[in-house]
């Protein structure tokens, strides 16, 4: 039991810094937001513009980004997990898919991107589990 909770935790970690890297080389490639004096969060209208103007290669690199993420966190869990039961990667799938909730009612995204976070989460964290073998 303790492993397979090490093994979620490892695997939202994992696929979370993953996320972070995917969205750092799209920002070096496509630029990043300004952020506002004194640092924080810009204002929701400035960031949706900023989102809006992006081109779809910010996009895609950010789409591979969650996919090659959540399938490294299913990856990560089987190896720390030992085990074939599809409930890690799935509950690590689901909190990835929770926090991609709580990042769209934050940030406006386009529609596109909103549905390839729904579907994204779940399923590559089973391949990943499943290529762990």
């Amino acid at each position: 039991m303790i492993r397979k909770i090490l093994a979620v935790i490892a695997g939202i970690i994992t696929a979370v810094v993953l996320f972070m890297v995917s969205q750092a080389v799209g920002g070096a490639i496509y630029g990043s937001p300004q952020m506002p004096e004194g640092g924080g969060m810009p204002d929701p209208a400035v960031m949706a513009a900023y989102i809006a103007n992006l081109p779809v290669g910010a996009f895609v690199v950010l789409a591979l980004g969650y996919i090659i993420g959540s399938f490294a966190g299913g990856f990560v869990a089987r190896k720390i997990s030992q085990s074939d039961s599809l409930v890690v990667p799935v509950v690590i799938g689901a909190v990835l898919t929770l926090f991609w909730i709580l990042n769209i009612t934050m940030v406006t995204h386009p529609i596109l991107m909103t549905v390839i976070g729904f579907f994204c989460y779940i399923p590559f964290t089973i391949l990943g589990h499943r290529a762990a073998k």
